[in-house]
């Protein structure tokens, strides 16, 4: 069965661009662009991976990590936060992200840290 991920960012260039990169190696793939829906994907569908940008207009990528980690039903998902923002892996133990990735980012790095993201997720 495939992995579905979530991704949400404001920028739909860098969600097109993940789409196309994770699809290629087999993951089903949701993105948003408008962060105020991140509860609805959430509430109706099972992710086995979020990737969220942290800083969105309206909703940021904090109170999604934040929502996802404090709530029974999502908690087992594995949050990558992403980000140009200097402090990005300081806001990522903040929220209590599994990982972060720093934008610009590297094609081969995001690819091992999903990877390794969903296998680590199911071994618990």
């Amino acid at each position: 069965m495939k992995k579905r991920i979530l991704a949400v960012d404001d920028d739909e260039t860098i969600l097109e661009l993940i789409k196309i990169i994770l699809e290629d190696r087999g993951y089903l793939l949701d993105f948003l662009s408008d962060s105020k829906r991140y509860r609805d994907a959430l509430i109706s569908n099972r992710y086995d991976l979020a990737i969220v940008d942290i800083w969105m207009p309206v909703v940021d990528g904090k109170e999604i990590a934040n929502y996802i980690k404090k709530h029974d039903f999502t908690a087992h998902i594995p949050v990558i936060l992403m980000s140009a923002l200097n402090n990005v892996e300081e806001i990522s133990e903040e929220v209590h992200a599994d990982a972060y990735l720093a934008k610009p980012f590297d094609i081969n790095h995001l690819t091992s840290l999903v990877d390794s993201q969903i296998i680590q997720s199911h071994r618990l």
